[in-house]
């Protein structure tokens, strides 16, 4: 395969086009290699493109024979090149930060065009030397075309890092386009709202239940959020508060790993919402978080009899294979 004048070889038919990159040490962009973020597309110019590798991809990127890197097989191409990221990008501004916790950032962008997504999709952000990372939206449609996302700080992590302690208010940042299938629909007004989520998984889920509200929803909206000690709550007060002021929002405080305080429940957020579920009311499930706890949670949901229709996911993708952890 020829890319950037590098003449590549495939070992098999097994290796994907990102795996042979990385074997050869040419520096692309990747974040979870599961074909979740599409950080990681490429242009074919000469090969044979799989109907996977351009799964969820748009329409008029497809079309121009965009792929995802991590779902096609290497030995089909025999030419790529790199995508023009204007096509993928576009400029927003920082317009706040602050600390949700020690290690939460929460990071509000202005983005410079009109900004179409809905609550509970997640968005690319392009540090500036290149590295993409995936961040959910934890914001809801407005004409302020403001963005909020909630990010937590990775040990050596190369985007949050710079987003931590680089980043200023002012700065400019290229964010891609609003991706994912986890978000409210106004429809079935009256059904029961599950929000699952684990760690920073609050956050698409807040946009989620702000939409849910927003549009006059009826049916119970229920927010679990766990984490493994009371400061992993991070958005307590606020789901607190939302719950004193909204009839139908219960939040749901769980606590797995260390002791809980008052109104606080012990054990793991999607175990606590399983024991709980009453599938006679055709429940609505958003399950976001650890890619993990999101998978097991939902077929747990399946096989206790909600419909795979009725159950929304976001799971935290999270695959490192570079010699430096992110």
């Amino acid at each position: 395969m020829l890319f950037r004048q590098h003449d590549i070889c495939a070992q098999d038919k097994n290796e994907t086009v990102l795996d042979l990159l990385i074997r050869y040490k040419i520096e692309v962009s990747y974040s979870c290699k599961s074909g979740h973020c599409q950080a990681c597309l490429l242009k074919c110019i000469e090969g044979k493109l799989s109907s996977q590798a351009m799964a969820g991809i748009k329409e008029t990127l497809v079309a121009q024979q965009y792929f995802l890197a991590c779902q096609q097989s290497a030995i089909d191409i025999q030419q790529a090149a790199d995508v023009d990221s204007e096509l993928l990008f576009r400029r927003a501004q920082i317009s706040k930060k602050s600390l949700l916790a020690e290690n939460v950032l929460q990071l509000v962008l202005q983005a410079q065009q009109n900004f179409s997504y809905r609550a509970g999709q997640f968005i690319n952000l392009k540090h500036p030397l290149g590295a993409i990372r995936s961040y959910s939206l934890a914001s809801v449609p407005n004409e302020d075309g403001l963005l909020e996302l909630h990010i937590k700080r990775k040990i050596r992590g190369t985007m949050t890092s710079w987003l931590f302690e680089h980043a200023r208010v002012g700065d400019e940042i290229d964010i891609g386009q609003a991706m994912g299938n986890c978000f409210y629909t106004v429809k079935d007004l009256d059904m029961p709202l599950i929000l699952i989520g684990s760690g920073t998984g609050a956050a698409p889920l807040l946009g989620i239940a702000r939409d849910a509200i927003k549009h006059h929803h009826q049916g119970d909206i229920h927010f679990y959020h766990g984490a493994g000690n009371i400061d992993g709550l991070y958005l307590h007060n606020q789901l607190v508060t939302l719950a004193q002021n909204q009839k139908n929002f219960s939040y749901h405080p769980c606590i797995s790993a260390s002791q809980t305080a008052p109104g606080m429940m012990r054990g793991r957020c999607n175990d606590v919402a399983m024991a709980e579920l009453n599938v006679e009311q055709q429940p609505r499930l958003y399950i976001c978080g650890n890619t993990q706890m999101v998978k097991s949670t939902q077929t747990s949901a399946y096989v206790a009899g909600v419909p795979l229709q009725h159950i929304y996911t976001d799971p935290f993708e999270y695959k490192d294979l570079r010699s430096i952890p992110r």
